[in-house]
């Protein structure tokens, strides 16, 4: 392509200072990018001098790779490609060119995509596409852009000449990724550059060997000839211009809730960039380092912010000590084993040097303390090349059996946090490791640099946003910011419908003190669920359920993100019960008033407890007592120390009910009715008078307090017949039941007389447990309650002479479901802090 002849009108005079400005791919999309441009570059030009460097048109450089790929592979089909991209750099010819220009600026257009469409036809003949012609090809992209924005500033009065980087930046033969020789590149851009005739516009990314051939520095060098010039010219300033705010604490597709760093130095800069950070190459930074250049990263989308400053000290900041974190995805950890018998330092410079006679990089090394293994990271790109070289340098060893192949773990992500601050602010390593932790996240390797400014970490692929966000949240979080915590509600009966309505009355001010913001994702019913990442209204939850279309035993998968998750199961189906692990092994909590988990074999019980202090933790407070604080209380003081000896007491609400009724002289029949249609008792009412649901609630307690129990060991004296409780469906026992009117009426007069009230007692100790109907003295606790109220008698080596007393109301939707909102509290905030280990975890 030909260098710029095109006429210039005489220069202004400039200030001294030198201020290089490089726009990104995503700045100079189209005309109206590029106008924009202009603006920013002439209002530079009242304060310095100018000289600017570009990328290529946003877009181009992909569809160069794809045009050489195709041609390479001996297809035609590239001459699409080439009229996609020569059409929109004619329609952007047309929005920025002086019209007095634009006949020779569409002939410089036309000859530069002739030479495109002549090395495609070469490319496809030879059936190949080598480096060289890659590279060749690729310079067009920032070759046309320079000629476009030279020309839309001289449409606008400004001065100003396209310059070819070939002739200023002098690299070695390294094809596709070049090495600059700074001193010969310095000596011709102080040659070029600013010049007199007009604000020069250079090519980013590309360069030249000495011999002519053009070569690219890598994908997103145009950084790195950006600071290359700045560096060479003294520059007062290198300006990064982008489509972001500066640099970021994280990636925003990853991470939402990232925020800009308005101020950073080049050691940390550097660090993001070589994990990934895309805001700026890693190569870009060493020249401003090194010639103590300021760096400003701004968006042309929004140039009035201040963008991120990069220099080379500021003040530590000890409320945030990590910087910023990124992530290098498609990496592949190999493993050599065995290396001990060959010694350490031998191993390892081998190692590298098989790495680099392949030509790859390593992005994480570390060893194991016994110097068995060591592990590192590399590029997926390169890791046949990698293992090839690996397997060659160390093939005497393997035929002697002393070593084996590397072991490659595939779909690796490299994770980093940086900060010039961690190596004065003891506890980041510790936090970092609790967050993944409690995330869920499984660390495959890590490592951390001398110069304590970073840590990285190996995770698999499809845990890095998860991990991220995770990580941001504990060391990015302003004081007060609400995190958002994920709800599924499984059931919507009675209690299901209660709770998603104190949900949305609620939930939100409960949660609020915590920072916490609950967002409800899913609910489900046996039949039909309903989904949305985004939010549902738990106000209106029937009309959205009714709608739902998602698979109910898929629910909880479907709404996984990694990010914190609290499933509440307010069914009593023994199927969601037996999926309480996997919940926990997806990374969620559990909370539930669903006995049966919590009552099965103790082998059962045991493995869900496994699981619980494995995952995020299980919340059941609501499985004995509705709302009140009985398995906590149970719980708390057993971790105190206490030894709980005996505990006693009407463990259920609807029971309390019923014989409540019965002693005001109603029909037993009659208060079974009412209890089921008001939600007091259980959907099957024989769980409650077949006395399973107390003995259920019992089984709880005593597991809490320590004791080994099974729930076939607990004595029951049952209430119905076993006629009644073998009948074959709810609706035929409901038929039956006016048969015991006349002996629970008969039982109840009984018990007065004696100055008694009949009451269904649970009693436990370290001796086994027992469920009955007894007659209870008139002073005593459980002769006392009324209505649904339940009550506990706790009795330990603490309080023997006077027990602890919890009594209240402990059945019923409202507080049934205002316990679960309790337990929510504790889960939500567990999930997102890990502050509190779940109270049923000894």
């Amino acid at each position: 392509m030909k260098r710029d002849r095109s006429p210039v009108t005489e220069a202004a005079p400039r200030p001294a200072e030198i201020r290089v400005l490089k726009f990104g791919g995503s700045s100079v999309r189209d005309a109206d990018r590029i106008r924009a441009v202009a603006g920013l570059i002439a209002r530079a030009r009242e304060e310095a001098t100018p000289v600017v460097v570009v990328s290529a048109v946003g877009g181009t450089t992909d569809v160069l790779v794809a045009i050489a790929d195709v041609a390479g592979g001996g297809s035609s089909a590239y001459e699409e490609r080439i009229r996609e991209i020569e059409g929109r750099h004619r329609a952007i010819l047309i929005g920025v060119a002086p019209p007095d220009e634009r006949g020779a600026l569409e002939s410089r257009l036309s000859e530069a995509f002739e030479e495109i469409r002549r090395l495609a036809r070469g490319t496809q003949l030879l059936g190949e596409c080598s480096p060289r012609t890659r590279d060749r090809l690729l310079a067009f992209g920032e070759l046309l852009s320079s000629m476009l924005v030279a020309a839309c500033l001289r449409a606008q009065g400004i001065p100003a000449r396209d310059v070819d980087a070939r002739h200023l930046i002098v690299t070695d033969d390294r094809f596709g990724g070049a090495r600059v020789d700074p001193k010969a590149s310095d000596d011709r851009i102080r040659a070029e550059l600013p010049g007199t005739s007009g604000i020069p516009v250079v090519t980013g990314f590309i360069g030249a060997t000495a011999s002519g051939e053009t070569t690219t520095l890598g994908r997103g060098a145009s950084d790195y000839t950006a600071t290359l010039l700045g560096a060479a010219l003294s520059a007062e300033r290198v300006e990064i211009w982008t489509d972001v705010d500066g640099v970021l604490t994280a990636d925003p597709r990853s991470v939402p809730d990232a925020q800009p760093i308005r101020e950073i130095g080049y050691e940390e800069l550097l660090e993001l960039a070589h994990f990934g950070a895309e805001v700026i190459c890693a190569p870009a930074v060493e020249p401003a380092r090194r010639a103590g250049i300021p760096l400003r990263i701004r968006s042309t989308l929004e140039p009035t912010l201040p963008g991120t400053l990069v220099v080379g000290r500021q003040e530590r900041d000890p409320y945030h000590p990590v910087r910023g974190m990124s992530a290098i995805r498609d990496v592949v950890l190999l493993r050599l084993e065995g290396v001990e018998a060959l010694g350490i330092t031998s191993t390892c410079e081998r190692l590298f040097r098989a790495l680099h006679r392949a030509d790859v990089d390593s992005l994480l090394f570390t060893q194991d303390s016994s110097a068995h293994s060591v592990s590192l990271a590399v590029p997926r790109a390169g890791v046949d090349r990698a293992v090839a070289s690996i397997e060659v340098e160390f093939r005497r060893e393997r035929e002697a059996g002393l070593l084996g192949s590397p072991v490659k773990e595939e779909n690796r992500s490299v994770l980093a946090i940086v900060g010039e601050g961690m190596r004065d602010t003891p506890g980041i390593a510790g936090r970092l490791f609790s967050t993944l932790g409690a995330a869920k996240v499984n660390v495959h390797a890590v490592a951390q640099g001398s110069s304590e400014r970073n840590i990285s970490w190996v995770v698999s692929s499809e845990q890095e946003g998860p991990a991220l966000r995770a990580v941001h949240r504990a060391f990015f979080s302003p004081p007060g910011e609400l995190h958002p915590v994920r709800i599924v509600v499984l059931g919507a009966g009675s209690v299901g419908g209660t709770l998603l309505q104190q949900l949305g009355d609620h939930a939100a001010a409960a949660l609020a003190p915590h920072s916490i913001r609950p967002v409800l994702v899913g609910i489900a019913q046996s039949t039909r669920a309903i989904a949305d990442l985004e939010g549902l209204d738990p106000h209106h939850w029937r009309e959205l359920l009714a709608s739902g279309r998602h698979d109910p035993a898929k629910l909880v998968d479907e709404v996984v993100t990694g990010d914190p998750l609290v499933v509440v199961d307010c069914t009593a189906s023994p199927e969601v019960a037996s999926r309480y692990i996997h919940f926990l092994k997806l990374g969620a909590a559990v909370v539930t008033a669903n006995k049966i988990a919590f009552s099965r074999s103790s082998k059962e019980y045991k493995e869900l407890l496994r699981a619980a202090q494995g995952g995020r933790g299980i919340h059941h407070e609501t499985t004995v007592g509705a709302g009140l604080p009985m398995v906590r209380t149970v719980a708390e003081l057993r971790r105190s120390g206490d030894k709980i000896t005996e505990m006693s007491g009407v463990l259920s609400g609807t029971l309390t009910f019923l014989f409540d009724e019965i002693n005001r002289g109603r029909p037993f029949s009659e208060a079974v009715r009412e209890a089921r249609e008001r939600g007091i008792s259980e959907p099957d009412p024989r769980d409650d008078l077949g006395l399973r649901d107390v003995l259920r609630k019992l089984v709880i307690l005593g597991r809490t307090a320590g004791y080994e129990i099974e729930p076939e060991e607990v004595r029951l004296d049952p209430i119905l017949p076993p006629r009644l409780l073998q009948a074959p469906s709810v609706d035929a026992f409901m038929e039956l039941l006016p048969e015991l009117d006349d002996e629970f009426a008969a039982r109840s007069r009984a018990a007065t007389e004696k100055g008694c009230r009949l009451a269904t007692v649970a009693r436990i100790d370290e001796s086994g447990g027992e469920v009955g109907v007894v007659e209870v003295p008139l002073d005593r606790p459980a002769a006392r309650i009324r209505g649904t109220e339940n009550v506990l008698e706790i009795r330990s080596t603490r309080y023997t002479t006077h027990p602890i007393l919890i009594q209240g109301p402990g059945a019923g939707p409202k507080v049934t479901a205002a316990g679960l909102v309790t337990d929510l509290v504790f889960a939500a905030e567990r999930v997102t802090h890990g502050l509190r280990k779940p109270f049923d975890e000894s």
